[in-house]
This record gives C-alpha cells, structure tokens and sequence, in this order.
C-alpha cells in the first residue's frame, strides 16, 4: 500500500493484543504508523473519537503532501501532427 496508513488501537483492548497485533501490522505497511489510544479499549472510535479523528487527518495531510509521480511522455497519436525538425 502505497498511501499513509495509521493503524489506531486501544492500549485496554482485551480482544485483540494492542502492543502485538497492532504494531506488527504497522510495521508491515511502508508508510504505516501505530497510534495507541491510552484508556480505551477495543471500540477505540467510539470512546475516543476526537483522537482517532486527529490521527485520520495526520493521515490525510501525509497523503496530500506526497509528491506526485512524475508523468511519462506519450507516444504521438495518429491524429498528432509528427514533430518538425528546427
């Protein structure tokens, strides 16, 4: 994946292995991070939303940020007029 991704986890999720599972897919994503919510648990968009919100706009402003891909010249159609030597 190409684009940056914030993994978001509750440090009290009994489900899931926050420092576990959440890490190891964060480290599995080139432009990944882990956000850990201190105090909640599984439902982390619910009790925090205000910092799960901080970390999707974190996100998003990376992704803005990216440089854009450098275009490749395309061959001439045969509509196009062929290029003059001068």
């Amino acid at each position: 994946m190409q684009v940056p991704t914030v993994v978001i986890a509750g440090a009290a999720d009994r489900l899931v292995n926050t420092r576990w599972h959440s890490s190891l897919l964060a480290g599995r994503l080139r432009r990944g991070w882990l956000r850990v919510v201190e105090g909640a648990g599984h439902m982390v968009h619910h009790s925090a939303s205000h910092q799960v919100m901080a970390a999707l706009h974190q996100a998003a402003e990376l992704g803005w940020a990216r440089p854009k891909p450098v275009e490749r010249a395309e061959a001439a159609s045969p509509r196009s007029p062929a290029p003059t030597a001068g």
